[in-house]
């Protein structure tokens, strides 16, 4: 039977945290290492963490924020140190049922060449969480529902809110970014993985419960200013995708003028202090043409 680490990343949301914790445990398949990564909580998760048994878990507590990014590398690392056949990535307030690993673990032989299994993701009223949904694609040659009677559907990229990666596949496209702290992260991680030429599947019937406060996509228009400095992570990750995709070019120029004139015309939209957050924008789009974050392998 093949073994799987779980890591798990957290950062002030200690009931969640444990109510994560407590969905793990009860997973019908059995879990190597549970490893978590506290990324400086400061509302006392780092003593709960301390009570937990070293038998079960291995905490990583982390000196600063890293953010989701930052998190998730580490965790990795971690997980590939300690060794297992699969990692199985989670943020706190992932809730899974009792059978979720079970079901992505029954579907990761299936498909030749798999390299990420991702669990359908739901909100708390059982629709589907608008945050995390995985858009399918036709890819590698396959039609996207190719495996529909399995329960699968193939998919370009994924999210990290249940995410199981093969460690042979970690060792051949490395790490998440840990520089893009949040937002994009996983998009970028699963894409890579997909970029060369491995598989990416949606398991159905395999559920996470996405415990957000609301069931949202995070956008310009709808924007609070307590969450206007995130906006800057999610252009300038989004602007070193959108050159992924365009290498330098006039394309790519293009696309990136015309990124421009649509996120000032939804920071325009913006009921608060629009013009701080057009200039937060800005300068998340114009850091992002010179970002080159290192891929650690």
């Amino acid at each position: 039977m093949d073994s799987v680490n779980t890591v798990i990343v957290t950062y002030n949301r200690l009931a969640l945290l444990q109510e994560c914790i407590a969905a793990v445990l009860i997973q019908t398949f059995p879990l190597n290492k549970i490893i978590i990564v506290n990324n400086a909580s400061t509302d006392g998760t780092k003593d709960y963490l301390a009570t937990l048994p070293a038998s079960n878990f291995v905490i990583i507590n982390q000196k600063k924020n890293t953010g989701g990014a930052g998190g998730f590398n580490a965790g990795m690392k971690k997980s590939v140190d300690i060794g297992a056949d699969w990692t199985w990535l989670m943020d706190d307030d992932t809730i899974p049922n009792p059978d979720t690993l079970e079901k992505l673990m029954y579907r990761s032989s299936i498909v030749p060449n798999t390299g990420f299994l991702c669990s359908r993701v739901l909100w708390t009223d059982g629709t589907v969480h608008k945050m995390n949904t995985h858009v399918p694609k036709n890819i590698h040659g396959f039609v996207f529902c190719e495996y529909i009677d399995d329960g699968i559907l193939l998919c370009k990229s994924g999210s990290f809110v249940s995410c199981l990666i093969k460690q042979s596949v970690i060792a051949a496209v490395g790490f998440p970014i840990a520089d893009f702290f949040i937002w994009s992260d996983d998009t970028e991680y699963t894409l890579r993985i997909t970029n060369a030429e491995f598989f990416g599947l949606m398991v159905i019937d395999s559920i996470v419960i996405h415990k957000t406060v609301r069931n949202f996509i995070p956008q310009i228009p709808d924007a609070t200013p307590d969450i206007f400095w995130k906006f800057y992570y999610d252009q300038r990750n989004k602007i070193y995708l959108l050159r992924g995709e365009f290498p330098f070019s006039l394309k790519y120029l293009y696309m990136f003028i015309k990124t421009f004139i649509i996120n000032s015309k939804q920071c325009l939209k913006n009921k608060g202090e629009r013009f701080k957050l057009l200039s937060i924008v800005f300068k998340g789009m114009l850091a992002g043409f010179f970002f080159y974050p290192k891929i650690e392998r």
